[in-house]
């Protein structure tokens, strides 16, 4: 009766028994269910027309990438045309603040904030993701469509999001920029080419939608019930 969900199809292939693997996708929160990109827009203040990246490398936040992103928003510059809603981690938020502060790089046009509370609303408002590859986010841009530049984390078990941002990227769902090999410049250039290529972002947010699960926790629900019901009737199998 054991059955093994996931969230990629790639993901079969790593179970001895395969026979046994459903997909299922990974479920999201119920608020990417109850917004849309231009509710969510109009609800954090945020004009129809202008590009917004949105860039988050964890919770508590990643040193290195936020050594990059300081780099990233220098060469970005004041006169920017496209929003930046950056989150720190709250391990690093005072630091970067005060990075910011020290080298002028102020602008209405960036949201550099500790944690991002609102994360469905933000993310369905964005333009273009900027991330790491847990199966969470993974289940989150694919249930949305969106977009993304992914940087895998290096310090995972079996170098996991790795493959799952090979997944995406090999789809045309996603780039993936490896963090050993990634610059501030290279990031800068790789955000400012797709927010100015319109058919470029549109071909990714459909590889990414045909990869979403949008009834996964239907399928997680009726194969955990219907596993239930096959024991009460017949409890020694």
């Amino acid at each position: 009766m054991t059955r093994i969900l996931v969230g990629l199809e790639e993901s079969r292939a790593a179970y001895a028994n395969p026979d046994k693997v459903e997909l299922t996708g990974t479920p999201v929160r119920t608020g990417f269910r109850d917004t849309d990109k231009r509710s969510a827009r109009r609800e954090l203040g945020l004009p129809e027309d202008e590009p917004l990246a949105v860039a988050v490398f964890g919770s508590l936040g990643a040193g290195r990438m936020n050594e990059l992103m300081l780099d990233f928003i220098d060469r970005m510059g004041q006169n920017a045309d496209f929003r930046l809603i950056y989150a720190t981690g709250k391990r690093y938020y005072d630091e970067v603040r005060s990075a910011l502060n020290d080298a002028g790089l102020r602008s209405p046009r960036i949201d550099v904030r500790e944690y991002i509370y609102d994360m469905p609303k933000v993310m369905s408002a964005a333009d273009l993701i900027l991330c790491r590859a847990g199966a969470s986010t993974i289940g989150e841009l694919t249930y949305l469509g969106k977009p993304a530049i992914i940087v895998p984390s290096p310090n995972v078990a079996n170098n996991h999001q790795e493959k799952n941002a090979r997944v995406l990227h090999d789809a045309g769902a996603a780039r993936m920029l490896l963090e050993s090999e990634l610059t501030g410049e290279r990031l800068r250039d790789a955000v400012t080419a797709l927010l100015h290529d319109p058919a470029a972002l549109e071909s990714m947010h459909r590889a990414s939608a045909a990869m979403g699960f949008r009834d996964a926790t239907d399928r997680i629900t009726g194969i955990v019930l219907g596993l239930a019901q096959e024991h009460a009737e017949n409890p020694t199998a």
